[in-house]
Protein backbone atom coordinates (compact mmCIF):
# COMPACT_ATOMS: atom_id res chain seq x y z
CA UNK A 1 0.00 0.00 0.00
CA UNK A 2 1.18 3.51 -0.82
CA UNK A 3 -0.18 6.99 -0.05
CA UNK A 4 0.01 9.62 -2.76
CA UNK A 5 -1.07 13.27 -2.82
CA UNK A 6 -2.56 15.11 -5.80
CA UNK A 7 -3.53 18.70 -6.59
CA UNK A 8 -6.09 17.65 -9.20
CA UNK A 9 -7.93 14.47 -10.12
CA UNK A 10 -7.16 12.43 -13.21
CA UNK A 11 -9.75 10.22 -14.88
CA UNK A 12 -8.21 7.21 -13.11
CA UNK A 13 -8.46 8.86 -9.70
CA UNK A 14 -12.10 9.81 -10.31
CA UNK A 15 -12.84 6.19 -11.24
CA UNK A 16 -11.15 4.99 -8.06
CA UNK A 17 -13.25 7.38 -5.99
CA UNK A 18 -16.47 6.19 -7.65
CA UNK A 19 -15.58 2.55 -6.98
CA UNK A 20 -14.78 3.28 -3.35
CA UNK A 21 -18.02 5.23 -2.89
CA UNK A 22 -20.03 2.34 -4.32
CA UNK A 23 -18.22 -0.20 -2.12
CA UNK A 24 -18.79 1.88 1.03
CA UNK A 25 -22.44 2.54 0.18
CA UNK A 26 -23.13 -1.19 -0.11
CA UNK A 27 -21.54 -1.85 3.27
CA UNK A 28 -22.95 1.15 5.14
CA UNK A 29 -26.43 1.32 3.64
CA UNK A 30 -25.91 5.03 2.99
CA UNK A 31 -24.06 7.01 0.39
CA UNK A 32 -21.40 9.51 1.27
CA UNK A 33 -19.88 11.18 -1.80
CA UNK A 34 -16.41 12.64 -1.35
CA UNK A 35 -15.70 16.24 -2.22
CA UNK A 36 -14.20 16.15 -5.71
CA UNK A 37 -15.24 19.43 -7.38
CA UNK A 38 -11.69 20.62 -7.87
CA UNK A 39 -12.63 23.93 -9.46
CA UNK A 40 -14.41 25.02 -6.24
CA UNK A 41 -11.12 25.04 -4.31
CA UNK A 42 -9.77 28.57 -4.23
CA UNK A 43 -6.17 27.39 -4.32
CA UNK A 44 -4.32 24.78 -6.34
CA UNK A 45 -1.02 25.47 -4.59
CA UNK A 46 -1.05 22.41 -2.35
CA UNK A 47 -2.36 18.84 -2.70
CA UNK A 48 -6.02 18.48 -1.78
CA UNK A 49 -6.52 14.77 -2.52
CA UNK A 50 -4.83 11.88 -0.75
CA UNK A 51 -5.07 8.29 -1.91
CA UNK A 52 -4.08 5.08 -0.15
CA UNK A 53 -3.82 2.57 -3.00
CA UNK A 54 -2.87 -1.00 -3.73
CA UNK A 55 -2.32 -1.47 -7.43
CA UNK A 56 -5.20 0.25 -9.20
CA UNK A 57 -7.54 0.00 -6.23
CA UNK A 58 -8.16 2.85 -3.79
CA UNK A 59 -8.28 1.57 -0.22
CA UNK A 60 -8.95 5.01 1.24
CA UNK A 61 -9.30 8.58 0.02
CA UNK A 62 -9.27 11.90 1.86
CA UNK A 63 -10.12 15.19 0.18
CA UNK A 64 -9.93 18.84 1.23
CA UNK A 65 -12.39 21.57 0.34
CA UNK A 66 -10.50 24.87 0.56
CA UNK A 67 -12.91 27.84 0.24
CA UNK A 68 -10.23 30.47 0.80
CA UNK A 69 -11.41 31.90 4.12
CA UNK A 70 -8.82 30.24 6.36
CA UNK A 71 -10.92 27.12 6.82
CA UNK A 72 -10.79 23.64 5.35
CA UNK A 73 -13.28 20.78 5.19
CA UNK A 74 -12.10 17.18 5.34
CA UNK A 75 -14.12 14.33 3.86
CA UNK A 76 -12.84 10.79 3.67
CA UNK A 77 -13.80 7.22 2.87
CA UNK A 78 -11.99 4.01 3.76
CA UNK A 79 -12.78 0.65 2.22
CA UNK A 80 -14.86 -1.43 4.67
CA UNK A 81 -12.27 -4.20 4.46
CA UNK A 82 -9.49 -1.82 5.57
CA UNK A 83 -11.18 -0.03 8.44
CA UNK A 84 -9.82 -0.07 11.99
CA UNK A 85 -6.24 -0.26 10.68
CA UNK A 86 -5.29 3.38 11.19
CA UNK A 87 -5.70 4.23 7.50
CA UNK A 88 -7.68 7.42 8.15
CA UNK A 89 -5.01 8.64 10.57
CA UNK A 90 -2.33 8.05 7.95
CA UNK A 91 -4.29 10.01 5.34
CA UNK A 92 -4.96 12.81 7.84
CA UNK A 93 -1.26 13.00 8.62
CA UNK A 94 -0.48 13.62 4.96
CA UNK A 95 -3.32 16.14 4.61
CA UNK A 96 -2.02 18.05 7.62
CA UNK A 97 0.98 19.11 5.53
CA UNK A 98 -1.34 20.98 3.15
CA UNK A 99 -3.37 22.46 6.00
CA UNK A 100 -0.27 23.79 7.74
CA UNK A 101 1.20 25.14 4.51
CA UNK A 102 -1.97 27.17 3.93
CA UNK A 103 -2.17 28.33 7.54
CA UNK A 104 -5.71 27.03 7.98
CA UNK A 105 -7.11 28.26 11.28
CA UNK A 106 -10.26 26.12 11.39
CA UNK A 107 -10.55 22.58 10.06
CA UNK A 108 -13.82 20.68 9.88
CA UNK A 109 -14.37 16.94 9.68
CA UNK A 110 -17.39 16.28 7.47
CA UNK A 111 -19.47 13.19 8.18
CA UNK A 112 -22.74 11.46 7.37
CA UNK A 113 -24.58 10.73 10.67
CA UNK A 114 -26.10 7.57 9.15
CA UNK A 115 -22.68 5.92 8.75
CA UNK A 116 -21.63 4.20 11.98
CA UNK A 117 -18.02 3.80 10.89
CA UNK A 118 -17.66 7.58 10.65
CA UNK A 119 -19.12 8.05 14.11
CA UNK A 120 -16.60 5.57 15.51
CA UNK A 121 -13.72 7.55 13.97
CA UNK A 122 -15.04 10.83 15.39
CA UNK A 123 -15.10 9.36 18.89
CA UNK A 124 -11.33 8.91 18.70
CA UNK A 125 -10.58 12.42 17.43
CA UNK A 126 -10.25 15.75 19.30
CA UNK A 127 -13.39 17.27 17.78
CA UNK A 128 -16.41 19.34 18.82
CA UNK A 129 -19.75 19.70 17.09
CA UNK A 130 -20.10 22.78 14.89
CA UNK A 131 -23.20 22.51 12.69
CA UNK A 132 -25.30 20.40 10.39
CA UNK A 133 -25.93 21.02 6.71
CA UNK A 134 -28.89 19.74 4.76
CA UNK A 135 -28.77 18.69 1.14
CA UNK A 136 -32.13 19.68 -0.27
CA UNK A 137 -33.62 18.66 -3.61
CA UNK A 138 -36.34 20.06 -5.83
CA UNK A 139 -37.48 17.53 -8.45
CA UNK A 140 -38.23 19.03 -11.83
CA UNK A 141 -41.94 18.28 -11.46
CA UNK A 142 -42.08 20.34 -8.26
CA UNK A 143 -40.85 23.67 -9.63
CA UNK A 144 -43.10 26.27 -7.96
CA UNK A 145 -45.70 28.21 -9.96
CA UNK A 146 -44.79 31.60 -8.55
CA UNK A 147 -43.77 34.96 -9.93
CA UNK A 148 -40.17 35.98 -10.46
CA UNK A 149 -38.32 39.11 -11.52
CA UNK A 150 -37.42 39.45 -15.21
CA UNK A 151 -34.29 38.05 -16.74
CA UNK A 152 -32.12 38.67 -19.76
CA UNK A 153 -33.31 37.30 -23.07
CA UNK A 154 -33.17 33.54 -23.38
CA UNK A 155 -33.82 33.32 -27.10
CA UNK A 156 -30.75 31.12 -27.47
CA UNK A 157 -29.43 28.24 -25.42
CA UNK A 158 -31.24 25.29 -23.82
CA UNK A 159 -34.94 25.30 -23.13
CA UNK A 160 -35.64 26.72 -19.67
CA UNK A 161 -38.54 26.49 -17.26
CA UNK A 162 -41.61 28.30 -18.60
CA UNK A 163 -43.97 27.74 -15.69
CA UNK A 164 -42.51 30.59 -13.61
CA UNK A 165 -44.07 33.92 -14.56
CA UNK A 166 -41.77 36.92 -14.95
CA UNK A 167 -43.52 40.28 -14.49
CA UNK A 168 -41.68 43.47 -15.43
CA UNK A 169 -40.34 44.25 -11.99
CA UNK A 170 -36.93 45.17 -10.62
CA UNK A 171 -34.53 43.63 -9.47
CA UNK A 172 -33.26 41.58 -12.39
CA UNK A 173 -30.99 38.55 -12.59
CA UNK A 174 -28.41 38.61 -15.38
CA UNK A 175 -26.10 35.81 -16.42
CA UNK A 176 -22.41 36.67 -16.57
CA UNK A 177 -19.98 35.46 -19.19
CA UNK A 178 -16.93 33.77 -17.68
CA UNK A 179 -14.75 36.81 -18.46
CA UNK A 180 -17.05 38.94 -16.27
CA UNK A 181 -17.02 36.70 -13.18
CA UNK A 182 -14.49 38.99 -11.49
CA UNK A 183 -17.07 41.80 -11.43
CA UNK A 184 -18.46 39.97 -8.38
CA UNK A 185 -15.15 40.07 -6.48
CA UNK A 186 -16.15 42.73 -3.95
CA UNK A 187 -19.57 41.17 -3.45
CA UNK A 188 -18.13 37.67 -2.91
CA UNK A 189 -15.71 39.06 -0.34
CA UNK A 190 -18.58 40.70 1.55
CA UNK A 191 -21.11 37.89 1.35
CA UNK A 192 -18.79 35.00 2.13
CA UNK A 193 -16.47 36.78 4.57
CA UNK A 194 -13.25 36.28 2.62
CA UNK A 195 -10.61 38.74 1.50
CA UNK A 196 -10.67 40.13 -2.03
CA UNK A 197 -7.62 38.13 -3.12
CA UNK A 198 -9.33 34.88 -2.12
CA UNK A 199 -12.55 36.02 -3.83
CA UNK A 200 -10.63 36.79 -7.02
CA UNK A 201 -8.89 33.42 -7.00
CA UNK A 202 -12.17 31.61 -6.34
CA UNK A 203 -13.98 33.42 -9.15
CA UNK A 204 -11.09 32.81 -11.54
CA UNK A 205 -11.31 29.11 -10.73
CA UNK A 206 -15.07 29.11 -11.33
CA UNK A 207 -14.63 30.87 -14.66
CA UNK A 208 -12.45 28.01 -15.89
CA UNK A 209 -15.33 25.52 -15.74
CA UNK A 210 -17.80 25.21 -18.60
CA UNK A 211 -20.45 23.82 -16.24
CA UNK A 212 -20.69 26.90 -13.99
CA UNK A 213 -23.47 29.45 -14.50
CA UNK A 214 -23.08 32.65 -12.47
CA UNK A 215 -25.53 35.56 -12.22
CA UNK A 216 -25.54 39.09 -10.83
CA UNK A 217 -28.66 40.44 -9.11
CA UNK A 218 -29.27 44.16 -9.71
CA UNK A 219 -31.73 46.76 -8.47
CA UNK A 220 -31.85 49.84 -10.69
CA UNK A 221 -28.34 49.16 -11.87
CA UNK A 222 -26.89 48.54 -8.41
CA UNK A 223 -25.37 45.14 -7.63
CA UNK A 224 -27.24 43.77 -4.62
CA UNK A 225 -26.64 40.03 -4.81
CA UNK A 226 -25.63 36.99 -6.81
CA UNK A 227 -26.40 33.34 -7.40
CA UNK A 228 -25.04 30.45 -9.41
CA UNK A 229 -25.38 26.82 -10.24
CA UNK A 230 -23.23 23.99 -11.59
CA UNK A 231 -24.91 22.06 -14.38
CA UNK A 232 -24.47 18.30 -14.77
CA UNK A 233 -26.23 15.73 -16.92
CA UNK A 234 -29.06 15.06 -14.48
CA UNK A 235 -29.19 18.03 -12.10
CA UNK A 236 -28.06 21.53 -11.26
CA UNK A 237 -26.31 22.34 -7.96
CA UNK A 238 -27.08 25.82 -6.64
CA UNK A 239 -24.30 27.75 -4.90
CA UNK A 240 -23.22 31.26 -3.86
CA UNK A 241 -26.72 32.63 -3.30
CA UNK A 242 -26.55 35.88 -1.36
CA UNK A 243 -27.93 39.40 -0.97
CA UNK A 244 -26.21 42.41 0.54
CA UNK A 245 -27.15 42.90 4.18
CA UNK A 246 -28.96 46.22 3.69
CA UNK A 247 -31.34 44.59 1.19
CA UNK A 248 -32.32 41.64 3.35
CA UNK A 249 -35.71 41.18 4.99
CA UNK A 250 -37.59 42.54 1.97
CA UNK A 251 -38.51 39.31 0.21
CA UNK A 252 -35.71 39.67 -2.33
CA UNK A 253 -34.17 36.34 -1.43
CA UNK A 254 -37.33 34.56 -2.52
CA UNK A 255 -37.47 36.49 -5.76
CA UNK A 256 -33.81 35.77 -6.40
CA UNK A 257 -34.36 32.03 -5.99
CA UNK A 258 -37.44 32.05 -8.22
CA UNK A 259 -35.51 33.91 -10.91
CA UNK A 260 -32.63 31.44 -10.62
CA UNK A 261 -34.97 28.46 -10.92
CA UNK A 262 -36.29 29.91 -14.15
CA UNK A 263 -32.75 29.85 -15.57
CA UNK A 264 -32.26 26.13 -14.90
CA UNK A 265 -32.85 23.88 -17.92
CA UNK A 266 -36.10 21.95 -17.85
CA UNK A 267 -35.95 18.27 -16.95
CA UNK A 268 -33.27 18.60 -14.28
CA UNK A 269 -33.56 18.36 -10.52
CA UNK A 270 -32.18 21.19 -8.43
CA UNK A 271 -30.03 20.56 -5.37
CA UNK A 272 -28.50 22.90 -2.79
CA UNK A 273 -26.90 22.89 0.63
CA UNK A 274 -28.14 24.92 3.60
CA UNK A 275 -26.83 25.09 7.17
CA UNK A 276 -28.87 24.77 10.34
CA UNK A 277 -27.24 28.09 11.25
CA UNK A 278 -29.28 29.75 8.50
CA UNK A 279 -32.92 29.09 9.51
CA UNK A 280 -34.25 31.89 7.27
CA UNK A 281 -32.81 30.29 4.12
CA UNK A 282 -33.88 26.82 5.26
CA UNK A 283 -37.45 28.04 5.73
CA UNK A 284 -37.44 29.73 2.32
CA UNK A 285 -36.23 26.64 0.49
CA UNK A 286 -38.88 24.54 2.21
CA UNK A 287 -41.61 26.95 1.09
CA UNK A 288 -40.30 26.72 -2.47
CA UNK A 289 -40.76 22.94 -2.42
CA UNK A 290 -37.24 21.73 -1.58
CA UNK A 291 -37.07 18.63 0.62
CA UNK A 292 -34.20 17.28 2.71
CA UNK A 293 -32.41 14.45 0.95
CA UNK A 294 -29.48 13.96 3.35
CA UNK A 295 -27.72 15.53 6.31
CA UNK A 296 -24.03 16.30 6.73
CA UNK A 297 -22.50 17.04 10.12
CA UNK A 298 -19.49 19.28 10.71
CA UNK A 299 -17.12 18.86 13.65
CA UNK A 300 -14.20 21.19 14.33
CA UNK A 301 -10.89 19.34 14.50
CA UNK A 302 -9.09 20.98 17.42
CA UNK A 303 -5.64 19.52 16.67
CA UNK A 304 -4.09 18.25 13.44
Amino acid sequence: MVIKAFKTLSALRKTQIASLEAEAARADGAAYPLFSDTFLNYTKEVPAFFFATSGNRALGVLSLFLPGDGTAEISALVSPSYRNRGLFSMLLGEAAKSLKALGCTTVYIVSNPRIKAGAAVLEKLPVRYSSSEYKMILPDAAIPLQSAPPSVSESSGPKTRKNIAAPALSPILTRLSSKDFLSLKDLFAELFDIDENAAETWLSSLSASDSVRLFRYEDNGKLIGCAGFVESVTCCSVFSVGIREEYRGKGLGKRLMLALLKKIPAGKAVILQVSDKNPVAFSLYGKLGFAIESTTVYHVLERF
